[in-house]
């Protein structure tokens, strides 16, 4: 898919091969497209039903799990898009990442901005506002503070749409 091929050209200038694990990865488009540029991929996601769909299509290394219960590390980078404002313990949810990142490995995290045009002249009619599925608001400032708290140096942003932040996590040795 288009979308999995830019976000793979944003991540180009930080690395462009080595181990990556895509974190919600629904039936694993960005897995695949890393596999096709040059990457080992990997992706998790609890959507059983995705990653069978995925594996179909793919025959990619996909697998039906939480970050806390995935069993492979030595990760060079993971990427996680549309995820980190779903799950109950962010802070659990950057630990358990770092911990399956190589030294100096790169976290990339994409949620929607809080901070955004729309949502600044929307309020609460924003259409990410949603209490059962969005647990967590993020901005740029808050990611950045959530991945110092975790030993992570942020070295690039982007908003590559007016309600998407994207920030680029180095992890510190």
């Amino acid at each position: 898919m288009e979308i999995s091929k830019e976000r793979l050209d944003f991540l180009q200038p930080f690395i462009s091969a080595g181990k990556l694990l895509d974190i919600g990865c629904s039936m694993g488009f960005l897995v695949d497209e890393g596999r096709k540029v040059g990457f080992d991929s990997y992706g998790i996601d609890l959507n059983h039903y995705c990653i069978n769909k995925g594996k179909e299509m793919f025959d990619a290394n996909l697998q039906a799990t939480s970050i806390e219960k995935y069993d492979n590390d030595n990760f060079d980078v993971i990427l996680t898009f549309n995820t980190i404002e779903h799950v109950s313990n962010p802070d659990n949810f950057i630990f358990e990442s770092s911990k399956r990142l190589k030294p100096n490995g790169l976290l990339v995290i994409g949620t929607h901005d809080f901070d955004c045009i729309t949502h600044m002249i929307e309020g609460r009619d924003w259409k990410h506002i949603m209490p059962s599925e969005h647990l967590y608001y993020f901005t740029e400032k808050s990611l950045a503070l959530l991945g110092k708290n975790f030993g992570f140096t942020k070295i690039y942003s982007n908003k590559p749409i007016d309600n998407l932040v994207v920030c680029y996590f180095r992890k510190n040795n």
